[in-house]
């Protein structure tokens, strides 16, 4: 798996699937975790991401210094509709933010907020809620890429 691992610079997996990289049981504690980023981050991956479901996320980045790593708390979510595709959902948001302001702790912040708007609806059927949702969530940086889209048009 670390030879995979090295010719990626985001690597993301879920608490199941590191959880049998480590040989342990789920819940992973987070110095496992720390563990399994210290490994991970050795070749040319930057960025580790591990989903942890209602517990939010594990994010660790290589820096000049070493590496950095949190836990990213879930966001609250009122009713649980549908959790398929969270964790796709999550990897769209973290790299839409990553890619834009270069902050993976960040990145994962807003990442937890799609999968928590993933996972209040019912499968992709109502794309004007998750537009609404991200718009909420993405305010100011939405409107300029669509003053952009409008500017570019004329």
């Amino acid at each position: 798996w670390l030879q995979w691992v090295s010719g990626a610079d985001i690597v993301q997996m879920n608490e199941h699937e590191a959880s049998s990289l480590l040989e342990c049981d789920c819940p992973v504690p987070q110095e496992r975790l720390a563990g399994l980023a210290q490994e991970a981050l050795q070749g040319r991956a930057k960025v580790l991401l591990v989903t942890l479901a209602e517990r939010g996320a594990f994010v660790a980045e290589k820096t000049a210094t070493g590496v950095r790593s949190q836990l990213v708390p879930a966001c609250h979510v009122e009713r649980v509709v549908d959790p398929t595709g969270c964790g796709d959902a999550f990897a769209a948001g973290f790299l839409h933010h990553y890619l834009e302001k270069g902050d993976a702790q960040a990145a994962a912040v807003f990442a937890n907020k799609v999968a928590a708007i993933n996972c209040s609806l019912l499968g992709a059927e109502n794309v004007e809620a998750i537009a609404e949702g991200l718009h909420r969530l993405h305010g100011e940086s939405q409107s300029r890429m669509n003053h952009r889209e409008r500017s570019a048009a004329t």
